[in-house]
């Protein structure tokens, strides 16, 4: 396998793997109050993914990669992006509380579609069977 794919194949890899922790971070609230410990883990894992993201979006940039290959590396720093900015709108207590309920359920519907994404691009270049 070239090296243009072997890194795309590792990005959409870890891209699934955070979508699935996405569900799981989207469907715990509902289920009971997440531990402290998991939420810094979450923390410093976003942290990671939203690095890595600057590095594939430069990485396929660089590899002349085809363009839908930037669409996942674009929308999570965003994404990423817009969650900081809301979080700190919420600390200031500029937004309304009951904004707040629908942030799992928005977390879900996005992180489903990082999973589909990801699976569709995986076998449009043919790196999963």
């Amino acid at each position: 396998m070239p090296q243009k794919k072997r890194f795309l194949k590792f990005y959409l890899f870890i891209a699934l793997l955070f979508g699935c922790l996405g569900v799981v971070d989207g469907v715990l609230p509902f289920l009971l109050i997440p531990p402290l410990a998991y939420l810094n883990t979450l923390a410093v894992i976003s942290l990671l993914f939203f690095l890595l993201n600057i590095m594939a979006f430069f990485t396929f940039w660089h590899q002349q990669q085809r363009k839908i290959t930037y669409v996942l590396p674009v929308y999570h720093v965003f994404s990423f992006i817009l969650f900081i900015v809301l979080s700190s709108l919420f600390s200031y207590n500029t937004l309304p509380a009951n904004l707040l309920a629908f942030f799992p359920t928005i977390g879900i519907v996005l992180s489903v579609f990082e999973i589909f994404f990801s699976g569709y691009l995986l076998r449009r270049f043919e790196l999963f069977p």
